[in-house]
């Protein structure tokens, strides 16, 4: 098992967590994943239930003039952030990267995957991929490299478009509590993690190698983490993670009604998002990693 720094675990993963716990009456939590930024915000009395209004707006598609509201270089407004083409272009590598030497022990070929797509990079890197795997004959997607770079790509275009989102939206959770986590206390959780995990600085650099992350990345991690954590603590002298798990499933609806995403960008979180009647015929990131690399 790799030795990994941060905890990337999902809000969703989060919530299921907690509300599972709340139905059996105890245990720990799941933290869910939070944002990076230094930010100043103040507790909002304003915003603590959800009523059946945010459900109904959340599940409601936006109008014309919302999707217009949306500025042209990006891809979604959560509340009044952008979520931008950039951002996108920037992270779905990272996320790529990380995925793949968690899931395959593989490490990912940089750009392989980006908005918009370099398919000449990413046929390179497929091939690059299949020629490291160890392990006897798997079936790829019919169509060969070319298909399996579109399908790759588009699927992590919008799982990492829902990971912002979802990053934006802890931060406004963090943000509606008065959670702050300063760079002081990121420096210290970095330290004590690294000396625990990585004596040798060799070794912490062979981690940020085979992840395909900068020290940055990883500082940008832990200090999410650590978001979460604190946020979760605010509840422990009201209810612990019986209190959390509701406050959780009050705020999701009301940040999914002030999230406009574009059309053909409509990702779980997104006002007007459903879920789909029937599974998809394309092979997940996942699956594809598996075939690509021999490991399942």
């Amino acid at each position: 098992m790799s030795k990994i720094i941060s905890r990337t675990s999902t809000l969703a993963a989060s919530i299921l967590a907690v509300t599972a716990l709340a139905a059996c009456g105890g245990g720990g939590a799941t933290p869910a994943p939070s944002t990076t930024a230094a930010h100043t915000s103040s507790t909002t009395t304003a915003q603590t239930a959800t009523s059946a209004t945010d459900t109904t707006i959340a599940a409601t598609p936006p109008s014309s003039a919302a999707i217009k509201s949306i500025p042209a270089d990006a891809l979604a407004l959560v509340g009044s952030v952008p979520i931008t083409e950039a951002e996108l272009d920037k992270w779905m590598p990272i996320l790529f990267g990380g995925d793949t030497f968690e899931a395959t022990h593989v490490v990912a070929p940089k750009r392989m995957v980006s908005d918009p797509p370099d398919y000449g990079r990413c046929i390179a890197g497929v091939k690059a991929i299949e020629a490291k795997r160890t392990v006897g004959k798997v079936h790829l997607p019919s169509g060969g490299p070319l298909v399996i770079c579109r399908e790759l790509n588009r699927d992590l275009e919008l799982q990492t478009l829902g990971y912002l989102i979802g990053t934006q939206v802890d931060l406004g959770q963090s943000a509606e509590k008065g959670v702050h986590v300063t760079d002081a206390e990121v420096a210290r959780e970095f330290k004590s993690l690294k000396a625990r995990l990585f004596p040798k600085e060799s070794e912490f650099q062979e981690y940020l190698s085979n992840h395909g992350w900068t020290l940055g990345v990883e500082l940008y991690l832990i200090k999410r983490d650590l978001l979460t954590e604190d946020l979760e603590k605010a509840f422990t002298s009201a209810g612990g993670e019986r209190a959390f798990g509701k406050y959780l499933r009050e705020s999701i609806p009301r940040w999914d009604a002030r999230t406009i995403c574009r059309p053909g960008y409509v990702v779980e979180g997104c006002r007007g998002y459903r879920e789909p009647t029937a599974p998809s015929a394309a092979a997940s990131p996942a699956i594809l990693l598996e075939g690509l690399t021999g490991v399942e």
